[in-house]
């Protein structure tokens, strides 16, 4: 048993001492690729359409709605998914990213 461990020493200690190249849901590079999760409300419903190519691309919108009742703000996303190939989905749409105020002078958003 200690062999084993022995053996095990290296691969653990390079696990654990710096980053790792490829990220864990991905193989792509992290400069190329963001991967970016929407919970919301369909717009319409989706719409089927054919490139010239003839590959199946299905098209819709989805809103999300962020703040209090009284003032909320929605942000509209549109999205291309497609059958198949290496591009599975594209997005069109806005992000914005809030940071709260850590004391009563700072007031950011990016």
């Amino acid at each position: 048993m200690s062999a084993f461990t022995s053996s095990l020493r290296p691969l653990m200690r390079a696990a654990s001492g710096g980053a790792l190249s490829a990220r864990s849901f991905s193989s792509s590079s992290s400069r190329s690729v963001a991967r970016m999760i929407i919970t919301g409300r369909l717009a319409a419903a989706p719409e089927l359409q054919a490139t010239s190519s003839g590959q199946d691309i299905v098209r819709y919108t989805v809103a999300t709605s962020t703040g209090p009742r009284d003032n909320r703000q929605t942000s509209w996303f549109k999205v291309a998914s497609f059958d198949q190939g290496g591009q599975r989905d594209f997005l069109l749409g806005s992000l914005e990213v809030l940071k709260r105020p850590q004391n009563s002078n700072e007031n950011e958003s990016a």
